[in-house]
């Protein structure tokens, strides 16, 4: 039965599934001798695809690179203004872990479960993901470091914003001569800057996992 798969198999020469770069030299050399016609248009064809598609291609990526797809550049999300370094690695860090749930963990949920992802927003989706991944006995490597991504996300979603507000409440309640009220508002502040370094030693630790 005359096939498309036929006819391609026909056209390259019956090239075999696999060998060794000695083998492969083989087969060229015999195609090249056999079938000089089919040979040269398989030449042809590999040089207008790699030397003028492929740099046409890599023109088209250039500019979407720095344009649409500018990965290379982190949105902390932050409102215009000036901020020190501190706060710049801090919100680069987990604005980065946030989006690789959202984003990447989101769209690998949505693959394997397109119907349950309709129904779920993308911060859903790329949660149950990461935890699809640790149970079981098949990823039992990536346990441990997925649940510190979730960790990391849980704080940094829901745990810090919770510790800011109780901090913007405590500077609005207090009295301005009561000292005492200051010192724990101060001591609120280093312990939320303690747990955050914790949180970006965690991310730093595992940060080899963050991709899909």
């Amino acid at each position: 039965m005359l096939t498309i798969k036929n006819i391609k198999n026909w056209f390259e020469f019956y090239p075999p599934k696999c060998g060794t770069s000695e083998e492969w030299a083989e087969f060229e050399a015999r195609f090249k001798s056999k079938a000089p016609i089919r040979y040269f248009i398989n030449e042809s064809k590999d040089f207008i695809k790699y030397s003028i598609f492929k740099k046409i291609e890599n023109g088209i990526w250039w500019c979407k690179y720095r344009t649409t797809h500018r990965y290379h550049v982190i949105n902390t999300r932050l409102k215009p203004g000036c901020y020190e370094t501190d706060s710049l690695i801090l919100h680069s860090v987990f604005v980065l872990l946030q989006d690789f749930v959202e984003i990447q963990c989101a769209h690998k949920y949505s693959c394997f479960y397109p119907k349950r992802a309709k129904v779920l927003t993308r911060q859903q989706c790329g949660i149950a993901y990461l935890k699809c991944m640790v149970r079981g006995n098949i990823n039992q490597h990536l346990r441990e470091p997925y649940q510190a991504i979730l960790r990391c996300y849980h704080y940094w979603t829901y745990e810090r914003a919770q510790k800011m507000k109780a901090i913007d409440d405590a500077y609005e309640a207090r009295l301005d001569k009561d000292l005492e009220a200051l010192e724990n508002i101060f001591n609120m502040e280093n312990e939320l800057r303690t747990t955050d370094s914790e949180y970006i030693c965690m991310i730093a630790k595992y940060r080899q996992y963050m991709w899909t």
